[in-house]
């Protein structure tokens, strides 16, 4: 517990208590010149000063007087959840600068990941076809840059954009509207999702602390600190008046370069792209948009060998002489077709195979 002081702990149960947002926890930095313990101990009257809602102020008394802020910090280091203040190194600069910047975001995971080449790839729930293969496209196509995916562990286009960064080998951070415990995570649907990002390398970030669930007003708030910390915001598929067109708005607004695919216009999920595209939106045809937004290189993209692969992998691969059909790669490997089908799939990702017309196969020099 020694890295906690008392000024640290203060601002941990502050930022701990669901009813102060960030407005509140800067006005308290602000009075007590970012003394987290007197600002812990501010009195009624003070408070009463700054916040109209007097139920508000009652339920952090009550929350005081039951509180321990050593506990909490007890809990976070359990649960190997670290707690970050903008006053802190690490705090990502990016969202210093938005309107309603975060004074307390709480992450597991490589928070050094944020500093690096990142982009958002956002859109709709109900994820099509065209959408799931766009993004997995596209998503491939940055981890091969090296730029970080950010997203909000969302079903559909969020959930496919994280799970195809870890399997290609790429960083991925998810933005919660919950906590970040297992417990409060959501989508529960995505928990072990969740689990892989860490565990690959990637991180989880929230505003809120352990054991917060998420309410339906938490989102748009989540969805600030998506866009806020990306360089560029890229929708890949959403409906009018959907969330993710609040947060490509909200990225204009930040000064971040959105980015939207254009879709069929009979396409109700491509219906806010194509609106996005229409009102200024960069329109994404491929990996050259993303890289033009982010300023980067052709030349900087990663190398991938084959000292990355395992030996069945590299077996399959050597069998791959000339193009060929599942059928025929199945009887000449003599690997059972649901496992060739694995093997094209991740060899496809790492940019080894790649698909051709009429179901055929080839393997490919990937130029890098």
């Amino acid at each position: 517990m020694s890295q906690w002081n008392r000024s640290r702990l203060g601002w941990l149960a502050l930022a701990s208590f669901p009813g102060f947002g960030s407005s509140t926890l800067h006005k308290l930095a602000s009075i007590f010149k970012n003394n987290g313990e007197y600002a812990w101990n501010i009195s009624y009257k003070e408070l009463s000063s700054f916040i109209r809602k007097k139920s508000c102020i009652e339920n952090f008394i009550v929350y005081r007087s039951n509180t321990h802020p050593e506990k909490i910090a007890a809990d976070l280091e359990k649960k190997h959840i670290s707690f970050l203040l903008d006053t802190d190194t690490d705090f990502p600069h990016n969202l210093k600068t938005i309107h309603q910047a975060p004074k307390a975001l709480f992450y597991t995971g490589d928070i050094k990941i944020a500093h690096e080449p990142r982009i958002a790839i956002i859109g709709t729930r109900s994820m099509t076809d065209y959408g799931m293969h766009v993004t997995q496209e596209l998503t491939r196509a940055c981890v091969q840059y090296g730029i970080t995916i950010i997203s909000g562990l969302a079903l559909g286009i969020d959930g496919c954009a994280h799970q195809t960064a870890i399997e290609a080998q790429g960083k991925t951070i998810a933005i919660l509207g919950s906590g970040i415990d297992e417990k409060t995570i959501y989508p529960k649907q995505h928990i072990r999702l969740a689990k892989q990002i860490i565990e690959r390398g990637g991180a989880l970030i929230s505003e809120n602390p352990i054991g917060y669930e998420a309410y339906k007003f938490d989102f748009p708030l989540r969805n600030r600190l998506i866009s806020g910390l990306s360089q560029a915001v890229l929708v890949i598929e959403g409906a009018h008046k959907s969330g993710s067109l609040i947060t490509a708005h909200l990225a204009s607004e930040q000064g971040r370069e959105v980015l939207a695919v254009p879709g069929m216009i009979t396409s109700k999920q491509s219906q806010g792209t194509n609106d996005l595209i229409q009102k200024g939106a960069i329109p994404c045809l491929g990996i050259d948009n993303i890289l033009e937004a982010l300023h980067l290189e052709p030349s900087k993209r990663r190398t991938q060998t084959t000292t990355d692969l395992n030996d069945n992998e590299q077996y399959f691969l050597d069998q791959i002489t000339s193009p060929l059909t599942i059928d025929q790669v199945t009887r000449l490997t003599k690997i059972p077709v649901n496992k060739v089908l694995q093997l094209i799939s991740r060899l496809e990702i790492m940019g080894f195979i790649h698909r051709l017309d009429q179901g055929y196969i080839t393997r490919t020099v990937p130029k890098f």
